[in-house]
């Protein structure tokens, strides 16, 4: 009986938390492009967050100090805002989705405490980066695990809700990814247009839920925070592109939501290439200030290959990027076949992961519709399937065995980079149709 209250204490918490350090009275005056809803708060506080426990992870800091002192910061800010607050909650649509919100997220929480065992690379790398934080180690003592070199940042955040959860149960820590996951979607729905019954946007929201919850990766994977990260992106692209006016603080925050894929999984540090370039050729800024951006997130690479270096010896991969092994594919035969078993693999992973036939179904209307693809939306799409190619072309390991494990939840990622793109189409073009059949 403990336990199960625990699961709601630290799930009311968790809400708690992320009401700061902006409130929904501060977020009006960074989102101007929307009515920015109290999951806009999550976002961008779970955004500010990540970075200020990215830095706190190099130092052996009290994070329960530091917890506690958040906590109450957030009940002050709660009670500083309340007029905000009320005035939010008093539109009914807004309460029905918050408590909607509230039932998908402690839901999926008793989901993951009915059987809190961790998955395959849960347990074998994520697991024990989590432990070395809870055990008092520090940023250098990770050069001593099982694969050192993978970043650590949700080790560390899985530790920190770890240690202060109630009765200092793993699983519980876990419960941040269900929340960013969460937060994400329903972030994502908040911007369909009012012409929209809130009905028909439960429905889609709770469709978007079940299509995405993966209890498998919510075994201690990843993939949930690149998840978030991608939609972060969006999310903010969307403020910086639409606004007339942008603040160095969104810029601040668009910039970070790349940077921390870093720190994520290997898989980020190709993540961040794609976004680097298309913020450069996409963002609607003088060309000088995109060259200080880029030469920044080309100082901060430097940086980051040094830091690895620096405390665990090396940077390195799982596998040489190139390598003899690569000679195999002057065979074109052995190419085409290469690259027709990818391409099965992918539609296997699209029928676990249906969002994206609506995501490859909305790309195919636009084309039809416009005639061109030099949109933000499409050339990411040619990144990301590129890469998924790329990766399995690349390695030396037998991809018949390797892809059956790991293409589906590459392949995760970047559905939260497509869920403002398949609101607003459905904001543009469905908006009639919609409400005559609704």
């Amino acid at each position: 009986m403990t336990e199960f209250f625990s699961i709601f204490f630290q799930a009311f918490i968790l809400n708690i938390f992320f009401l700061f350090p902006l409130s929904i009275n501060n977020i009006k005056n960074i989102i101007k492009w929307k009515i920015p809803s109290i999951f806009d708060v999550f976002v961008i506080n779970i955004l500010i967050y990540c970075n200020v426990l990215l830095l706190f992870s190099f130092f052996q800091l009290s994070l329960q100090f530091f917890f506690f002192i958040c906590i109450a910061a957030s009940i002050i800010s709660i009670f500083l805002n309340i007029k905000n607050y009320c005035k939010y909650f008093s539109i009914s649509s807004n309460l029905k989705n918050f408590i909607f919100f509230l039932s998908c997220f402690v839901s999926i929480c008793f989901m993951i405490s009915s059987e809190p065992i961790l998955s395959w690379d849960g347990i074998a790398h994520w697991y024990y980066k989590a432990l070395n934080y809870h055990q008092g180690g520090s940023y250098e003592d990770l050069r001593n695990l099982p694969f050192a070199y993978y970043p650590h940042l949700g080790g560390y955040l899985w530790n920190f809700f770890w240690i202060n959860s109630p009765l200092n149960l793993e699983y519980q820590g876990r419960f941040f990814y269900i929340f960013i996951f969460l937060s994400s979607i329903f972030s994502a729905t908040d911007q369909f247009t009012k012409k929209i019954s809130l009905h028909f946007k439960i429905v889609i929201t709770l469709i978007f839920v079940v299509f995405t919850t993966d209890k498998f990766i919510l075994g201690g994977y990843q993939e949930y925070f690149l998840f978030y990260l991608f939609y972060c992106f969006s999310f903010l692209f969307y403020q910086i592109h639409e606004s007339k006016k942008n603040s160095y603080f969104n810029f601040f925050l668009i910039s970070s939501s790349i940077l921390l894929m870093f720190w994520v999984k290997q898989e980020g540090f190709f993540y961040v290439i794609m976004l680097t370039i298309l913020l450069f050729f996409f963002i609607q800024e003088k060309y000088y200030k995109k060259f200080i951006l880029l030469i920044f997130f080309l100082i901060f690479l430097y940086f980051f290959t040094q830091l690895k270096t620096y405390f665990h010896g090396n940077f390195s991969f799982n596998e040489e990027i190139l390598h003899s092994g690569l000679l195999k594919y002057l065979n074109l035969k052995f190419l085409l076949f290469s690259i027709f078993d990818i391409t099965f693999e992918i539609l296997k992973a699209v029928i676990k992961y249906p969002l994206w036939i609506v995501i490859t179904f909305i790309l195919a209307i636009t084309f039809v519709q416009n005639k061109k693809i030099n949109d933000i939306n499409f050339i990411f799409f040619i990144f990301y399937i590129g890469f998924i190619y790329a990766i399995y072309l690349q390695t030396n390991m037998d991809i018949n065995q390797l892809m059956p494990l790991t293409l589906d939840r590459v392949l995760f990622h970047g559905m939260g980079f497509y869920l403002i793109a398949i609101v607003r189409f459905v904001n543009e073009k469905l908006v009639r149709d919609i409400n005559s059949q609704f």
